[in-house]
């Protein structure tokens, strides 16, 4: 139980540096920071600071007293706690064997590290005395710090052209926030003392009120899931705290209410009901979106149904498995969908876990939660009188759980995995505290030298934590050269910078599509189309980037590869009307034009206005497209076509400069 503030080891001064330390990493993603224009591939600001941090606290734990350095890594033989930690290390094991199988080795080694420090978190949070009182300090000022930030840009910014960055900024945030913010809630539910109960109702009240302005309908739902699973359960089987746990669950819902009602009545920001309603978002494409990306999802999954296509590599996949969907359903209209967007998760963690690590690594994937599960069932049923904290860290795991079904992030984002993972390891420690008390303690097996396994598996994760400072290293030097690219203004230069992005990191889809256009201002072409092709297999196979492909195929001579470039579009896109009149136009310069008909009859067939709205721009270009739009309302003018992006492609820029300078 909770009672009073933090003190103990947070006195340590080592120790209250790695609280604050611990902080920032939850945090980074929100430090302003210049990145490219055009930013792909792996995340690695947040992998980065995470794995110094465990690399540092990893060296502070071998120059610990040899007891403390031993009972880090002491299950106290618990059986249960011993299995589930030994699966979560097949998993690992597991993620990093489908590197030998998978497109992208450094994707599925990224993803082995993650879950590395997720596990090193673990054994930490289930073992450490002050565990608990460090979490509930740092998880306070995760709280404060991004609901401050939120509140802040929402009142800063119109909310009308920001939507989109803000949503997504606080989205990865809601997620981690209603983890662990019902830690904070069933804490000063716990405490005695007044003072430290306000500060934290306020710090867990401030972390709903973040989790309600990032808009996130899954969030949300699962929070307020996991708020009612956590007051509920701690109003059934936690005694002496029942009627502070209903009046604080009041408060909840009070605040809960204000914020959605002042929303939807006294601002002109929509509330989160509001997005769940369909009131703000009567399209629902976020939605649609969502539900496309899982039918592609389970094909991928059904066609590497046993060991998956490798850890991480759901982006590289995607498109292949987006074409063999098309052609077994060439019907669904849903195909129009994301034509011009980056498919790299599958908002579905499981589900994703399913098609890229298969059926093998699903199973190491649900094992330990359904052994925690069976364990918390059977230590509620003998002990009948919990703590309130340790409800909460069940009701947190539940809600991260419901979203991880309909979010991109989940333990894709690495602070929301390390969040998990504290709550997972208090949660276990409790566990094993309460079996031994209740059952007394197993004798340790014996020949095993418990400071000794210590000190090896404290080295191997230093190793494990030196690899992904490196690797996430290296992706961040990778972004900072394609940066300096786009900033200068030198093409010899700009070249050398872009093959440096490149060295560091050659699945930066976005460094090799810069260099392409670099190398195509220098009519090189054969190596810009070398270099554009490395970019869509990298993931950024979208239609535009396939028509900047067949432009350079073009220009380079090669028009039968510039019509194959378009029908391979075609193929993944078959409801892209912009897709079929580029490839029509191929066609055409090939002189194909029985083939050339029949695809600008499907284009009509599937949006008549907007294929002549293409058809017009690609041939006449986008001054005479503008007027033929104005004398004829079947014709939809440039700037209303889909995909938005690839209009630029065919925009006059020297007539626009001229335009915008008169």
């Amino acid at each position: 139980m909770f009672n009073g503030p933090v003190k103990g080891d947070l006195e340590n001064r080592s120790t209250a540096l790695l609280a604050l330390l611990s902080g920032v990493v939850f945090i980074t993603s929100l430090i302003p920071f210049p990145m490219p224009g055009f930013l792909t591939g792996l995340p690695w600001k947040s992998e980065l600071t995470s794995s110094l941090l465990i690399f540092g606290f990893l060296v502070w734990l071998l120059r610990c007293r040899r007891d403390r350095l031993a009972s880090a890594f002491d299950s106290d033989s618990r059986p249960l706690y011993t299995v589930i930690i030994a699966t979560i290390g097949l998993f690992v094991l597991w993620s990093a064997v489908s590197g030998t199988w998978a497109v992208s080795p450094r994707s599925a080694g990224q993803h082995t590290l993650s879950w590395v420090l997720f596990l090193i978190v673990i054994l930490t949070f289930g073992t450490a005395n002050k565990g608990k009182q460090f979490a509930i300090a740092t998880i306070g000022t995760v709280a404060v710090i991004v609901a401050a930030s939120s509140l802040i840009d929402f009142l800063t910014n119109d909310f009308a052209s920001a939507e989109g960055t803000l949503r997504i900024r606080y989205a990865k945030y809601a997620e981690l926030l209603l983890t662990i913010i019902p830690l904070l809630w069933a804490a000063a539910v716990s405490v005695r003392r007044t003072r430290t109960m306000l500060s934290l109702l306020i710090c867990g009240a401030l972390g709903w009120v973040a989790i309600m302005l990032s808009l996130s309908k899954g969030a949300f739902l699962a929070g307020v899931s996991s708020f009612v699973l956590m007051f509920v359960l701690v109003a059934v089987f936690s005694r002496g705290y029942r009627v502070r746990a209903l009046k604080f669950a009041a408060v909840w819902l009070g605040l809960t209410i204000f914020f959605q009602l002042g929303f939807s009545y006294l601002m002109t920001v929509p509330s989160t009901v509001d997005y769940i309603s369909g009131k703000a978002d009567a399209t629902r494409s976020t939605s649609s979106m969502r539900v496309f990306t899982w039918r592609i999802a389970e094909k991928m999954a059904y066609d590497n149904l046993l060991i998956g296509v490798g850890a991480d590599n759901f982006g590289f996949r995607f498109n292949e498995s987006r074409l063999a969907y098309a052609r077994q359903h060439p019907t669904d209209t849903d195909l129009e969908i994301g034509e011009d967007f980056m498919f790299e998760r599958a908002h579905n963690e499981p589900l994703q876990v399913l098609t890229e690590l298969g059926v093998i690594g699903l199973t190491l994937f649900m094992m330990p939660f359904a052994i925690f599960a069976y364990w918390t069932a059977r230590t509620i049923w003998q002990r009948r009188n919990i703590p309130p904290v340790f409800l909460a860290c069940v009701a947190g795991m539940t809600g991260f759980l419901m979203s991880s079904l309909v979010s991109s992030f989940s333990f894709r984002a690495i602070q929301n995995g390390l969040a998990f993972a504290i709550v997972f390891g208090l949660a276990l420690r409790y566990l094993r505290r309460a079996g031994t008390q209740t059952q007394g303690r197993d004798p340790r097996p014996a020949g095993i030298d418990l400071l000794r396994t210590a000190k090896l598996a404290t080295v191997g994760g230093l190793v494990l934590a030196g690899a992904f400072i490196f690797l996430s290293g290296a992706a961040g030097v990778s972004r900072l050269y394609q940066l300096r690219a786009q900033t200068t203004e030198s093409s010899g230069q700009q070249a050398t910078l872009l093959r440096n992005a490149i060295e560091w990191d050659d699945e930066n889809a976005a460094a090799h599509s810069d260099y392409a256009m670099v190398l195509a201002g220098e009519r090189d072409f054969d190596a810009a189309i070398r270099e554009l092709r490395r970019s869509i297999d990298c993931g950024a196979g979208a239609t535009q980037v396939y028509s900047i492909l067949a432009n350079l195929q073009t220009q380079a001579g090669e028009m039968p590869s510039a019509a194959k470039t378009m029908a391979e579009a075609v193929a993944i896109y078959p409801r892209s009307v912009f897709a079929r009149v580029r490839y029509a136009q191929m066609l055409e310069l090939e002189g194909n034009h029985s083939a050339v008909e029949i695809q600008i009859a499907a284009a009509k067939k599937i949006d008549q206005k907007q294929s002549n709205g293409w058809i017009a721009l690609i041939r006449d270009g986008d001054a005479a497209a503008f007027q033929a739009s104005l004398k004829d309302d079947t014709i939809t003018p440039p700037a209303d076509l889909r995909p938005y992006i690839a209009v630029f492609q065919f925009v006059d820029r020297e007539a626009l400069a001229r335009a915008l300078n008169r």
